[in-house]
């Protein structure tokens, strides 16, 4: 490390500390001006252009240092021989600058203080009125030297002492959005979350692209190489950083917004940001307390989550087009959830919505009618990937694939899906068990058993209805049963659909249960044949389910459609 020495002739001087070696010294946070006028390592070395405006500040902060009986100051511009590299990325000594601004979060934590030069802060304006004219308050770089140092003094264009950051908490937390309990001590930040330290930069800028993820190295404890050139994809190497030390899910917590209905909803979008910019929303985000939380790490597939997090499809029967997986990532400081909108793509593959749809909640007190109501199921999937990037064409490619010849369950009157199995095969908003792949035939095969729950309401009374679908034959065969007995019910309960039992747990694809196991466990099942018998009040029908070729959706993806035909029989006594 680098401090110019205050020599007792005034004169400046650079000497080199290393490490454990390292003497108390000031350091200096400024915004930088015109490239001309900041003094460089090498103005210093060769005592050069004397005549720099930038020799103002070095000066202002020395004398401060002197008052305050401290023999040494750190400046960015002089103090580095990178400043002129950073301006020119002169890659041969990209090493210096990437060790350089590694190192700066920590540079300024260890000083004994840091004297902020606010150069357009005028003589006898109050910081409250002035603070969103400060430029400092709006750079990138200057979160992490407001935030880490222990002790920082304002000095304002005259570099006459304007108090501490401690006594201006509450007009710094109101114009940054930093808790007061974070700038009163400065080590708190570890404990906000991700989301929340995304936002205090949401509104910050900085020079080049890339420094926007640089700046915030320290703020996440971070230390990665600087390519610059990269562009955007900073941002995006620093969050995959962030995720190998942190498995804090309100990373995700950008743009969340709900909003109105539009056409564009439902279209598809990166995992991850693209800048601080989209977290400006997520200053209230506070991590989900509930478990260990979820282990999650980047993939070829995309970002894999597994263990503890919750995932939802969200329907309105009033508004079926804007259902749509959820996933819950985060609480807010009122104690609300944060989610963001999912895409069923393929099995355990989800593309993540641009936005999540306002649906309009049907109080029961206001409509006679629940099948209004917004209904939210679990889905107890333990492994999920997420896609990191977006790109329509292979996106589609996913969408039909898994969909091709798939086994669909289409709406029909009377007849309501209560459960069905495998659930990790199952996509809640096309109706469809996903496929991996195709029999001889182009029939969907599955490896498990396919089956279906149905309520079948006649009147007023309910009837529940399971139908098996199997594959891998010449042609699909479906086994229909009803009328159980409680015992009857209860195996069927636990043996066809046991990821479905209790309120909570996760799908543990080992219980799908095996056609050879169907053949030992419940064999009379296969003695079914494609049609059942049921009954309400007074008469008797026969219900008869059959395979149709239909298309779904927009794309027209052809599918097989599981359909049924119900026909009233004798009155009952006869």
């Amino acid at each position: 490390m680098r401090l110019l020495r205050l020599d007792d002739d005034k004169d400046l001087s650079l000497v080199e500390h290393y490490e454990g070696d390292i003497p108390p010294y000031a350091i200096l946070s400024h915004t930088w001006g015109a490239d001309s006028d900041e003094v460089t390592y090498l103005d210093v070395v060769n005592m050069a252009n004397p005549h720099k405006l930038g020799w103002n500040k070095i000066h202002a902060c020395a004398k401060q240092a002197k008052r305050d009986k401290l023999q040494y100051i750190w400046v960015d511009t002089c103090c580095r021989s990178v400043y002129k590299i950073y301006m020119t990325v002169d890659k041969s000594s990209s090493a210096e600058l990437t060790e350089s601004i590694n190192s700066m979060y920590n540079w300024y934590r260890q000083a004994k203080v840091c004297y902020v030069a606010l150069e357009d802060l005028p003589a006898h304006v109050g910081l409250e009125d002035q603070i969103a004219k400060c430029r400092w308050f709006t750079r990138g770089w200057t979160l992490q030297e407001l935030l880490a140092p222990s002790n920082v003094e304002f000095y304002d264009q005259d570099w006459t002492f304007r108090g501490r950051r401690k006594d201006h908490t509450d007009t710094i937390s109101k114009f940054t959005s930093i808790p007061t309990k974070v700038l009163l001590k400065p080590k708190a930040i570890y404990k906000e979350s991700v989301g929340a330290r995304m936002s205090w930069a949401s509104k910050r800028v900085t020079k080049r692209t890339e420094d926007m993820a640089y700046c915030l190295l320290g703020i996440f404890e971070i230390n990665m190489p600087l390519i610059y050139g990269e562009g955007k994809r900073a941002f995006l190497r620093l969050q995959e950083e962030i995720i190998k030390r942190s498995n804090d899910l309100t990373i995700l917590g950008w743009d969340n917004v709900v909003m109105p209905r539009t056409k564009k909803w439902d279209s598809l979008v990166e995992v991850f940001a693209t800048s601080p910019a989209a977290f400006a929303r997520s200053a209230d985000l506070q991590k989900t307390s509930s478990g260990l939380g979820p282990e999650f790490s980047i993939t070829n597939r995309g970002l894999l989550l597994t263990g503890d997090f919750k995932l939802f499809y969200r329907s309105s029967r009033q508004e079926p087009e804007m259902s749509t997986y959820v996933l819950q990532i985060a609480t807010t400081d009122d104690s609300a959830t944060r989610e963001i909108g999912l895409r069923k793509l393929a099995p355990r593959l989800y593309g993540r919505l641009r936005r999540l749809p306002r649906l309009e909640d049907h109080n029961a007190s206001s409509s006679s009618d629940d099948s209004d109501y917004i209904t939210e199921t679990r889905t107890y999937e333990d492994t999920i990937y997420i896609r990191t990037d977006f790109h329509h064409t292979d996106d589609f490619t996913h969408l039909a694939a898994s969909r091709k010849n798939a086994l669909h369950i289409p709406k029909q009157k009377y007849l309501e899906i209560l459960r069905v199995t495998p659930q990790w095969l199952w996509d809640h908003s096309d109706a469809v068990f996903l496929q991996t792949r195709l029999d001889a035939l182009g029939h969907p095969y599955y490896s498990s058993v396919v089956a279906v729950q149905f309520e079948l309401r006649l009147g007023s009374r309910s009837n529940n209805i399971f139908v098996v679908y199997k594959s891998g034959v010449a042609q699909p065969v479906l086994h229909v049963f009803s009328s159980l007995l409680m015992v009857e019910y209860t195996l069927i309960r636990m043996k066809l659909f046991p990821n479905a039992l209790g309120s909570v747990g996760n799908i543990d694809p080992k219980k799908d249960m095996s056609w050879e196991d169907m053949k030992r466990e419940i064999p009379w099942v296969l003695e079914k044949g494609d049609t059942t018998e049921v009954s309400d009040e007074e008469f008797r029908y026969n219900i008869k389910f059959f395979l149709k070729s239909d298309h779904l959706g927009p794309h027209k993806i052809r599918v097989i459609s599981l359909k049924a035909s119900i026909t009233k029989g004798e009155p009952l006594g006869l």
